[in-house]
């Protein structure tokens, strides 16, 4: 699409783009022109993880509709364009089966922080001359061993009773 088509009769987009079902995670500028074509950026269709031509500058838009193999379909009413492709017109990656990013050196180096956090919230209502008293808390503390986390509810109305029945842990 050169400069001039650009400026002339086209509509710009922002849409929800799957790629074989799977959605991205964010909105993708996409522009179509009078006659219903959808182009997008080099730059978006690499970071989509298509296979796109080196010679090609990362700004120029390229139609969808002149991709061969490529299979789409634009859902007006959703904003999203679902995109088919084969998988040998996709670049590879790798996944951590851990779902974690692997932790770089430097920070492996770096002496952890010993921190406790305290988080609690205290209810009192009075209802029909009864005294109802609840409360929560969650304490969490981290160093260089490890995580420890615990979380206590307490739930009474007996001023005069300390039960183990009110408490949950």
């Amino acid at each position: 699409m050169n400069e001039q088509e650009q400026d002339n009769n086209v509509a710009q987009l922002f849409l929800n783009i799957s790629i074989n079902s799977n959605p991205s995670e964010d909105l993708v500028a996409v522009r179509q022109d009078q006659d219903k074509k959808l182009y997008i950026r080099t730059r978006d269709l690499k970071t989509l993880r298509l296979k796109m031509d080196d010679s090609i500058s990362d700004s120029q838009w390229i139609c969808l509709n002149e991709l061969k193999d490529i299979r789409f379909k634009y859902l007006e009413n959703e904003q999203s364009l679902n995109l088919q492709v084969p998988p040998h017109m996709m670049t590879g990656y790798s996944v951590d089966l851990k779902g974690q990013q692997i932790t770089s050196p430097q920070l492996l180096k770096i002496k952890p922080l010993n921190a406790a956090i305290l988080n609690y919230s205290l209810y009192h209502t009075i209802t029909n001359d009864e005294n109802v008293f609840s409360s929560s808390a969650e304490g969490i503390f981290n160093s260089a061993i490890g995580n420890f986390s615990s979380g206590v509810l307490y739930n009474g109305n007996d001023e005069n009773s300390y039960s183990h029945e009110k408490w949950v842990r």
